[in-house]
């Protein structure tokens, strides 16, 4: 999950340098998430959908030895459109690690799900946020190219690792997903709820992931817009291990709601009132308040099937890959054709209605 997030996070703050390398236009540029989530979501949901009956053990070894290789081209690739070809297949190879991690879990912590998995995507948000520091610092002294190159060494020690995994013996309580199980789980509201909620949620930071470095340096210089994109990420890391508290003592629906209510909030603030150091402080808060949505929704999702959480984890994972690839590639095109700052703002409609959707389904939500 780290290191993972260590990937999502230098390919947001190297943006402006892969722009500059491959003089390509900011619709162009906003073709790098859609292309990651492409893989991603064909691995995390047709595995997510058979997590039931493959070899955990195998896919895990699969997905770190593909990750590696992916990464170390990506570092080579010298077209553009080869570079999203490469991405593509990092993609893929993430997503068959992530379809595995939030089935485990749920079967380890099936008592705590709020819990563990903010604590899970804290760990993805520490690895998020140190990737803009290690962009910065390897930008120094090279070229981009060598950010990727280390970013796929560190992923032989992983491979080595699940040499010697160890799977908790309830995993096996998970069911084979029928075609009845799978027109079942799309008409519980709960679930329904889950996925459109992550969607939107997943629209409003995918579109941070991708274009904040971006945007920041309209503003900044470079070195300090990678910095307040790591602020932004490190913010994630006190904001979910705080959610993941109170998410088992207010109730998920109501902190997910509260949560989003304040972000719209400060979204306004950040990008429409706001400038300067002002603006710079409603984007951290952003990342502190929204953190705890997205593994909270997955808790609900959980709660409502659990014998079921690998396609569940799959639905979400998918959710918030297309809400991400969507809405960043969206707004990459209202930038050529408007400015940046008005593709922006479509976030602050993008957290309304995730507001809606959690409040119509919150009377669904068990915790």
């Amino acid at each position: 999950m780290g290191l993972g997030a260590l990937a999502m996070g230098v390919r947001g703050a190297l943006l402006l340098s892969v722009q500059n390398e491959f003089q390509v236009s900011n619709s162009e540029l906003g073709l790098t998430a859609p292309a990651v989530m492409i893989g991603f979501t064909t691995a995390v949901l047709t595995v997510g959908m058979a997590t039931g009956r493959i070899n955990i053990r195998q896919f895990s070894l699969l997905g770190a030895g593909l990750r590696f290789l992916s990464l170390i081209l990506v570092g080579f690739s010298p077209f553009f459109f080869l570079l999203l070809g490469f991405f593509i297949i990092s993609g893929f190879s993430g997503g068959l690690l992530m379809a595995l991690g939030g089935p485990i879990l749920s079967h380890m912590y099936s008592k705590r799900r709020g819990w563990i998995f903010n604590r899970y995507e804290m760990v993805w948000a520490i690895g998020a946020a140190s990737g803009p520091l290690l962009a910065g610092l390897v930008l120094g002294f090279g070229s981009w190219r060598l950010v990727y190159l280390f970013l796929g060494l560190g992923f032989i020690p992983l491979f080595l690792l699940f040499w010697r995994i160890r799977l908790p013996l309830s995993i096996k309580q998970e069911r084979v997903l029928s075609l009845k199980d799978l027109k079942s789980l799309g008409k519980h509201p709960a679930v329904f709820g889950m996925a459109l909620g992550t969607a939107a949620n997943a629209g409003v930071e995918g579109s941070f992931f991708t274009w904040l470095a971006y945007y920041m340096n309209q503003y900044f210089p470079q070195s300090i817009a990678i910095l307040i994109f790591a602020g932004y990420l490190m913010a994630y890391i006190p904001g979910r291990f705080i959610c993941g508290r109170l998410s088992e003592k207010v109730g998920y629906a109501n902190l997910i709601l509260f949560n989003s209510v304040i972000t719209v909030f400060l979204l306004f603030l950040a990008l429409v009132v706001t400038s300067g150091a002002t603006m710079v402080a409603c984007i951290l808060a952003i990342g502190f308040i929204i953190s705890g949505n997205q593994p909270t929704l997955l808790a609900i999702g959980m709660n409502a099937r659990p014998e079921h959480s690998g396609p569940i984890n799959g639905i979400a994972r998918s959710a918030s890959a297309l809400g991400i690839s969507l809405f960043s590639a969206l707004i990459g095109i209202i930038a050529d054709l408007s400015s940046l700052q008005s593709g922006m703002q479509l976030l602050i409609f993008l957290m309304i209605a995730t507001c809606v959707i959690i409040f119509a389904i919150r009377r669904k939500v068990t915790n």
